[in-house]
């Protein structure tokens, strides 16, 4: 009975500190502290850090030794690779669900389109939960249990965190519910090299856009970057106020002299 009282109790703290992490509510990079998440949650800490221990196992927690267990945070690179591995598994799960699915699922699947098409217009989460669902739903379709589980627990609950990690101004929504209808389309044709290229091409659209939207320009070098601003482009001159004339390279041929 106190062992199952203890899971019970493990079970709760893990699922309300799973659901602030993949909300944002705890922040990416923050510590998680045994003695203060007990005296909050008003259980004992083994409870606590046996919920840590699974977050830990799920990707959501990192623990280092002499530092602590704190939410997982994602590099630009770690994203780069985590869309390279959403790209090839989720190209396998619409491959498997476009055999698999039942008429009720795809209209299903229509239906989430519509509603995210009819909040296209509105900065909400509503588009990028429908985003997930579509996806998720595609998931379950496959009928590959682990594979299902891999996407649906693991994968889309990292790409949440990085999204509150990485809020950004704009957003790709149209040309994203675009793609899926041409993926759910092709899962309609029952077609599957059509629809996993279809999602495979969606999954690079996206990581291409997360690519650019987070690429830092390199500095210049030294030299062209004292070149740059001692002669701006289309700048004047301080004593002037014109451009000044671009010195003639040297071994260039002289202009002849006005008579």
């Amino acid at each position: 009975m106190l062992d199952r009282d203890a899971d019970n109790l493990a079970a709760r703290v893990y699922a309300t500190l799973g659901s602030e992490i993949l909300t944002g509510r705890m922040a990416a990079g923050a510590k998680l502290v045994e003695e203060s998440l007990s005296e909050r949650l008003g259980v004992s800490r083994g409870p606590v850090r046996e919920a840590i221990r699974r977050l830990q196992q799920r990707g959501l927690v990192i623990c280092e030794p002499n530092v602590g267990a704190r939410v997982a945070s994602f590099s630009r690179d770690d994203m780069l690779s985590l869309y390279s591995v959403r790209e090839a598994l989720e190209g396998m799960a619409v491959r498997l669900a476009t055999a698999a699915i039942d008429d009720e699922e795809l209209d299903q699947l229509g239906a989430i389109l519509d509603r995210m098409a009819s909040r296209a217009d509105h900065d909400d989460d509503l588009g990028f939960d429908g985003d997930l669902d579509f996806h998720a739903r595609i998931a379950r379709a496959s009928g590959n249990p682990f594979l299902t589980r891999f996407l649906c627990e693991d994968l889309y609950a990292l790409f949440l965190i990085s999204r509150n990690q990485n809020a950004r101004a704009t957003t790709r929504r149209a040309q994203a519910l675009q793609e899926h209808r041409l993926v759910l389309a092709a899962i309609r044709s029952r077609d599957p090299d059509l629809a996993e290229h279809a999602m495979r091409r969606h999954i690079a659209n996206s990581r291409a856009f997360f690519e650019a939207e987070t690429r830092v320009a390199e500095p210049l070098p030294p030299a062209t970057r004292d070149r740059a601003a001692r002669h701006p482009v289309g700048g004047k001159s301080s004593r002037q106020g014109l451009s000044r004339p671009a010195r003639p390279e040297p071994g260039a041929p002289r202009r002849a002299a006005r008579r």
